[in-house]
């Protein structure tokens, strides 16, 4: 097994798990537990947020020219309405 999907797999365990228990047992952390724990599922977010670039990248690059050229165009038209903040 390569090392992104065991990542992935990690990553998504524990989300999941600090997601159905943390309601329950949050109340009794103190602020730097809180804290670290926040980093926790920032870094489990960030490993299932590269594993869906990758996939997204690698869909992409399969499409043929045109095909790419066309999303690619719409994606700058979405990205260039978009009013999120970066």
């Amino acid at each position: 097994m390569s090392a992104l999907p065991e990542k992935l797999e990690k990553a998504s365990a524990t989300l999941k798990k600090v997601s159905s228990t943390r309601v329950k047992y949050e109340n009794f952390l103190e602020d730097a537990q809180k804290d670290a724990l926040a980093e926790v599922l920032k870094a489990c977010q960030l490993v299932q947020n590269q594993n869906r670039a990758s996939k997204i990248e690698t869909l992409f690059q399969e499409l043929p020219k045109d095909e790419r050229i066309e999303l690619y165009q719409r994606l700058s038209a979405y990205l260039d309405n978009t009013t999120e903040v970066f």
